[in-house]
């Protein structure tokens, strides 16, 4: 049994990264029936995207993660790989008027698109031309049949396949022309090979962000450039065009009285008003929406936690088997988020918001301990070598013994871990304007905590021993003293746990000694920091469920 899951371009990419992130707090819930495997396919032109590269980096982080705790203290075992569409013509560099060659082929040519569209190099991706791109699957998709089944059956040789998630946008280019494409060659495949009841559900991103506008000048300077002078209006063009086209499309998603379809389950999502700049630290400009390669990328956003809550549901009731349309409906779920006059989002506007609420303030718990707590003191002292204040620190009996192992044990939890944080952070971050417009996250100077960690890991030895105690204590102390604490309130009373809850470092280590078994049970350094580990999080857990901190 396994999950494949397909992300398509840089918001795809983004959009898994953040179901990853969902998916280890557990907001999915226990998936008996679809297991722990996960084969994870980054599909673009665009190798070097730098939204898919930190993808990459959190996914890799979390493999490390998953390793330190073990496979049986239900982690997911996720694999990541690459998937260039373009090596479906053997031709990284392709254009289109080289993949149509064909002599009859060049008046149709001329017709559809102009010069500049025909002799454009499409390992960037199709930058906002969707149209460019169906044309483009159309011509290959023998070639696409083919690498397909590669990734269908490196997939099913491991654990079988039960479901399969797409993440991509609507008013991009690769999304927009890849999304369905993919779904129907999908869908073929497990049908001509026999692969009876595997889902099929995908998320896909309405306009959700503002571009800066151009003046007359940057849009002819851009022009000449050869760079697309992108517009807030050809966003929507886009959406438009291809929510039309799927419309239109008699077999897309599943509906009352078919059995033959594309997706089991279909998620739009958007926004509105648009948002024009992502958390506080990043301050986007129109590059950052259409430059392919490194230059492309942008901070998570509230959009990417619903899609990654989109992948949960579909993925629970992918496990329950409960994805039969009902009598009226098709299986479309829509999540366009605020309204105008515009409201701030609170935890009222999410589904299953209590469930996810407490899977999130665990894993940030754990996330914060590890990283102001345990870390900076080990770190700071292995740095000067002072084995015996080593052992006399917190939980330093557990890592008395392998240095070294508990080193990389540390540096491998810790990594996944700021990564978590950081997700958090920016999705709390999502402004309209000035005004932060995400009320699900009480975590203001979360950003802070952060960057003190950054300086932390480039200080000198001695610089470490003096930072680790403000650390330590600045996150306790901007936890504690926060109204509300980490997390806001749910509306309409829909949460048992109190309303104001924080974190404290005090609390969950007092928790946490109350069950640790004795170090010398165990006789490896490692098995000593993977039961640590395993402590930690199941003891945040039952203080979250407790609604003590």
């Amino acid at each position: 049994m396994s999950i494949i899951i397909f992300d398509i371009g840089g918001t795809g990419a983004r959009c898994a990264a953040a179901g990853l992130c969902a998916l280890t707090a557990g907001a999915a819930g226990d998936l008996p029936n679809l297991g722990k495997q996960i084969v994870h396919w980054h599909v673009d032109k665009d190798e070097t995207n730098g939204t898919a590269s930190r993808s990459k980096t959190i996914i890799g982080s979390y493999q490390k993660w998953a390793r330190q705790l073990g496979a049986d203290a239900g982690v997911y075992d996720v694999s990541y790989k690459q998937w260039n569409i373009n090596t479906a013509v053997n031709n990284p560099n392709a254009k289109l008027k080289v993949t149509f060659s064909a002599p009859g082929n060049q008046r149709l040519m001329d017709m559809l698109f102009g010069e500049d569209d025909q002799k454009r190099e499409l390992a960037n991706g199709f930058e906002q031309r969707p149209a460019l791109g169906a044309l483009y699957f159309e011509r290959i998709k023998d070639q696409i049949d083919t690498e397909l089944g590669v990734v269908l059956n490196d997939a099913k040789s491991k654990a079988g396949t039960d479901a399969i998630f797409i993440f991509g946008s609507v008013f991009g280019g690769s999304g927009a022309a890849m999304i369905h494409n993919l779904a129907k060659y999908v869908r073929k495949y497990v049908n001509d090979h026999g692969w009876g009841g595997v889902k099929i559900g995908a998320a896909l991103l309405l306009p959700y962000f503002e571009i800066p506008p151009l003046d007359d000048k940057q849009i002819e300077k851009r022009k000449e450039d050869g760079v697309l002078a992108l517009q807030t209006s050809d966003l929507m063009l886009a959406a438009q065009k291809a929510l039309h086209y799927y419309a239109s499309i008699d077999d897309f998603v599943a509906s009352p009285g078919r059995d033959d379809y594309h997706f089991d389950a279909f998620y739009p999502i958007g926004m509105r008003p648009l948002c024009n700049n992502i958390a506080p630290s990043v301050k986007l400009t129109a590059a950052h929406y259409h430059e392919g390669k490194s230059g492309q990328g942008s901070a998570f956003s509230v959009t990417d936690l619903i899609a990654a809550q989109a992948m949960c549901d579909f993925l629970r009731k992918a496990n329950d088997d409960a994805l039969a349309p009902d009598d009226e409906y098709a299986n479309i779920f829509v999540a366009v988020l605020g309204s105008d006059p515009f409201k701030t989002l609170d935890w009222s506007h999410l589904p299953n918001a209590a469930f996810l609420r407490k899977k999130l303030l665990t894993m940030t718990k754990f996330a914060l301990f590890v990283t102001t707590f345990i870390y900076p003191e080990f770190k700071a002292r292995l740095g000067k070598q002072d084995k015996k204040a080593i052992k006399a620190s917190s939980y330093g009996k557990w890592f008395a013994g392998n240095y070294t192992g508990t080193d990389v044990a540390l540096e491998e939890v810790y990594a996944y871990c700021y990564q978590f944080l950081r997700f958090i952070e920016e999705v709390a971050g999502t402004v309209q304007g000035k005004t932060r417009i995400c009320d699900l996250f009480d975590v203001a100077n979360l950003g802070s905590i952060l960057t003190s960690l950054d300086t932390f890991k480039s200080a000198d030895d001695d610089e470490k021993v003096d930072l680790f105690n403000s650390i330590r204590n600045d996150a306790d102390t901007f936890f504690n003293k926060k109204v509300g604490g980490l997390l806001k309130k749910l509306g309409n009373g829909q949460v048992e746990v109190p309303e104001q809850i924080s974190y404290s470092s005090d609390v969950i280590k007092t928790a946490i000694e109350g069950v640790l078994p004795a170090p010398n049970v165990l006789r490896k350094a490692k098995d000593k920091t993977t039961v640590l580990f395993r402590t930690i999080l199941a003891q945040c857990a039952k203080l979250t469920e407790e609604g003590i901190v």
